[in-house]
């Protein structure tokens, strides 16, 4: 009896196996991420990641060069060490980027350089400082500083609330960054919790850093998946600089593949160029 109930069960499981095409395993961490501009090559990300799902190596390849970051976590902060090859040629690693956190939260970011001026001695060049509501990324405060030419120290400057964020039922709807500012329309379809899309400085939605793991730790994400985007000058609003279109193909209920289509204005608003951008995402699996 009980060979005739397993051997149900496993009847029932091949059947529902075989009456739906679209079924794939379980996906956990995004680990490959493949971008191409008009057809051509613009970079591919392989990601690693630990036991407790932080991330621990981005390896980037874009303009003939590999570049090696390896992420090490404490309770308190991430250490990123990175390495570039290019060629038959690696540079020294170099612990250039130290993010400190706030239990699951990113609260600043420090941008390491070398001072030339000082035998070479590490310095932050940028701290971002992010502040929070309700777990929500609402601005950031900067402090930007260089060398001397003289070796006597440094410049200094500081900008408080360089980047500012909108919010509107748990979705941003506006990143302003400097005098430029870049606006969101959302489609109801419900973003992945694996999916890092999110837009963080600079403004740029098409490079890498609007899909990096690293966008996990900066407070919750969208609630949805955007579908336009509009970037213009604070100085002339009704003029944009860029609009974007977003499409994505899911496999069951997660993100593996995106379009960007991107359309740049001139100071008149003609369109100066049209690019499309496709990204094929990678998942490694869960095993069962």
């Amino acid at each position: 009896m009980k060979k005739s109930i397993a051997m149900l069960l496993l009847m029932a499981g091949f059947l529902t196996g075989c009456g739906n095409d679209d079924y794939v395993p379980e996906l956990n961490k995004l680990s490959k991420i493949v971008c191409t501009k008009n057809g051509q090559s613009i970079f591919l990300a392989d990601l690693t990641y630990d036991q407790a799902g932080h991330v621990t190596r981005i390896q980037l390849e874009r303009d003939n060069k590999i570049y090696t970051d390896n992420y090490i976590w404490s309770s308190t902060s991430v250490t990123v060490t990175g390495i570039k090859t290019e060629g038959n040629v690696t540079t020294l690693p170099f612990a250039h980027t130290i993010y400190s956190l706030d239990g699951d939260r990113i609260v600043k970011k420090d941008e390491k350089q070398e001072n030339p001026f000082q035998n070479n001695a590490v310095y932050t060049a940028v701290s971002d400082e992010y502040i929070y509501r309700r777990k929500m990324l609402m601005s950031v405060n900067q402090v930007v500083q260089w060398p001397k030419e003289d070796g006597s120290g440094y410049e200094r400057r500081s900008y408080n609330g360089v980047e500012q964020y909108t919010w509107e039922n748990s979705t941003l709807t506006l990143c302003a960054y400097q005098k430029e500012e870049l606006t969101f329309q959302y489609d109801t379809e419900r973003a992945p919790s694996n999916f890092p899309l999110r837009i963080i400085s600079t403004l740029n939605p098409v490079d890498f850093d609007i899909v990096s793991p690293v966008n996990f730790y900066y407070g919750v994400a969208n609630k949805y998946l955007p579908v336009t985007a509009r970037l213009y000058n604070v100085s002339n609003a009704s003029v944009p600089s860029a609009d974007y279109s977003f499409r994505y193909v899911w496999t069951s209920e997660y993100v593996t593949g995106m379009v960007i289509l991107e359309t740049v204005y001139d100071t008149e608003g003609n369109i100066a160029e049209s690019n499309e951008y496709d990204y094929t995402f990678g998942y490694n699996y869960v095993n069962s």
